[in-house]
């Protein structure tokens, strides 16, 4: 009896562990989700400050070069400016947004695991499959295969090196996976 109660207690434990994991990818995908809708609502924002003192700083360099006026001189000089620095903050804020949303999306391929869903994952790795050697027993890449199992790369070059690993060390011996080259 004391043994039953025992295996009871360890599949609550289970349950539970499963449902923290279950809240922690929810919580983040929601999350980095907000983060990519707020970067890119940022960034029409910056646009839109992009476009205008654009507008302005050539509208009164050409005001200032046609009428021969240094009065608008200045207001060009700050329009310049401003496009200047916004220019600067669009481009972090464009660097910015891939990674939140795939931030997100390794979120949402973890919720997908927890819950044995692997016709959701759609990273399966078939774009490194060209070159490999097709096993038929064990599944390197592809649909229910190990890269999508273990996977839990965001960027291309990092899923590539996993491919490339996998592919290297399960086939060759390891010897390939020890002469990665970065694709661009």
């Amino acid at each position: 009896d004391a043994q039953f109660n025992h295996t009871d207690d360890h599949q609550r434990s289970s349950t539970e562990i499963h449902s923290s994991k279950r809240s922690l990818y929810e919580n983040k995908s929601r999350r980095y989700r907000r983060l990519s809708q707020r970067i890119e609502k940022r960034i029409n924002r910056i646009a839109l400050i992009r476009l205008l003192s654009f507008i302005v700083a050539s509208a009164c360099a050409f005001s200032a070069w046609y009428d021969q006026e240094s009065v608008y001189i200045p207001f060009a000089g700050v329009g310049t400016v401003l496009f200047l620095v916004a220019m600067v903050i669009h481009k972090r804020l464009y660097d910015m947004l891939p990674r939140a949303q795939a931030a997100s999306l390794a979120c949402e391929r973890g919720l997908h695991r927890l819950d044995f869903n692997w016709s959701q994952i759609k990273d399966q790795g078939d774009d490194f499959k060209a070159n490999t050697y097709v096993e038929t027993e064990l599944q390197l890449l592809g649909h229910a295969s190990v890269y999508q199992l273990i996977n839990r790369a965001r960027l291309k070059g990092s899923r590539l090196r996993l491919a490339k690993l996998l592919g290297g060390t399960i086939i060759n011996g390891g010897t390939d996976a020890l002469s990665y080259e970065k694709d661009s």
